[in-house]
């Protein structure tokens, strides 16, 4: 409720002609000389009266030979309204547990006074239907709050909570609305899961898949996938992954490998709350020597067609699909015009080789690309692709 003033008047006196008991101006008023201008009662001003909460209105109360009512003295009570009214609000709404957590979730409440973002909320929780202890809250929340959610719970719990809500001037609804809920039991096992089941070859590509695992709390779509590579059988190195996938993932491709060596690869399957599967099962291939549509081209793309292509490329290089074997193989540099943009065999010698790595016997310019260059397995995919005699394969 809001700080409204009550007004009451009360008559102090009554009287007519000299018996009037209207204060007089020479005790409102002291007089410093006998020159000093006597005010007129209507502009009196009482600052001493106000501070203390009553305003005297003196009405009459003029000359003392005037005929009107000259004892009519009436008191103003200023006094503040206390506001004493709780919010109104329905109580929590819903409850909804998590592993050692409960979310409650209410509307928000209404006051006469005290805007919806100020409103906080108290919070009770008892293991018992109305346990709750009213006179300490689990928590109070912040302002316009709708939602809270109480942590460090313990597992297979059932939980009561109501929830209360308070104005700015302390005042509390007494709802008994309650809520609850269980939380859950802990997870501790890992999913089941048939490991990787294949290992596909291309160029220096390898792409790995395998049939989604089952859990008994994450849904399949929720199980992430880690993988474990090594270049010798039995070699993975179980406590630092070299990927996890996103969750629900089957596949993963390892890119940009050593051409002419053999990978061995392990995938396991972890789910929501972190149990992962232990198997051993073990996928090989080869990384063979990178071909151009499978393992060049695309790296050009995704990395240089941003400048290197469209209507108007750069140097008039064009590294598009389509493109770029015509306009990079064979053909001289604008930069260094003694030397080739691709020369088969030589990839020390070629200038797209130099741009790349950001240094050379005829270098021109910054690395390319700018701002992002390119990996040592991005740059040795086209170096070997190069020296296999730049095929257009």
């Amino acid at each position: 409720m809001g700080a409204d003033s009550l007004v009451t008047t009360h008559t102090v006196g009554e009287g007519t002609g000299s018996e009037a008991p209207c204060l007089p101006t020479a005790d409102l008023f002291p007089r410093e000389d006998n020159n000093m201008t006597k005010p007129s009662l209507g502009t009196l001003w009482i600052p001493s009266l106000f501070a203390s909460g009553l305003v005297l209105l003196l009405g009459a109360c003029g000359d003392p030979a005037s005929t009107q009512n000259q004892n009519d003295m009436s008191v103003v009570d200023m006094t503040p309204v206390k506001d004493t009214a709780p919010p109104l609000f329905s109580g929590a709404t819903n409850a909804t547990a998590a592993l050692a957590a409960v979310t409650i979730n209410w509307n928000a409440a209404s006051d006469d006074s005290t805007p919806a973002g100020s409103i906080v909320y108290q919070v009770f929780q008892a293991t018992s239907p109305m346990g709750q202890n009213f006179g300490t809250p689990t928590v109070t929340t912040a302002g316009g709050a709708t939602t809270h959610t109480v942590t460090g719970l313990t597992a297979n719990t059932k939980y009561y909570f109501v929830v209360r809500a308070v104005d700015a001037s302390g005042n509390v609804d007494k709802n008994t609305t309650e809520v609850s809920a269980t939380t859950p039991v802990p997870d501790t096992q890992a999913p089941t899961f048939g490991g990787v089941t294949g290992a596909t070859v291309s160029g220096n590509s390898i792409n790995l898949t395998w049939a989604a695992a089952s859990d008994n709390a994450s849904a399949a779509a929720k199980i992430v996938y880690r993988v474990y590579q090594a270049t010798t059988a039995g070699g993975e190195n179980y406590a630092n992954p070299s990927y996890t996938t996103s969750p629900g993932v089957t596949s993963y491709q390892g890119n940009f490998l050593t051409p002419n060596t053999n990978y061995f690869f392990v995938v396991r399957a972890v789910d929501e709350s972190g149990n992962a599967t232990t198997n051993t099962q073990e996928k090989s291939g080869m990384a063979l020597t990178p071909t151009f549509a499978a393992n060049v081209q695309p790296l050009l793309s995704n990395s240089c067609a941003g400048c290197h292509g469209g209507a108007s490329p750069t140097h008039s290089l064009d590294l598009s699909a389509g493109k770029a074997y015509a306009q990079t193989v064979g053909v001289n540099s604008v930069d260094c015009v003694t030397t080739k943009r691709i020369v088969a065999s030589q990839a020390n010698n070629s200038y797209v080789v130099m741009k790349v790595n950001g240094a050379g016997s005829c270098f021109v310019g910054g690395q390319m690309p700018p701002g992002a260059p390119l990996s040592s397995g991005q740059i040795l995919t086209i170096t070997a692709w190069i020296n296999a005699g730049a095929q257009n394969n």
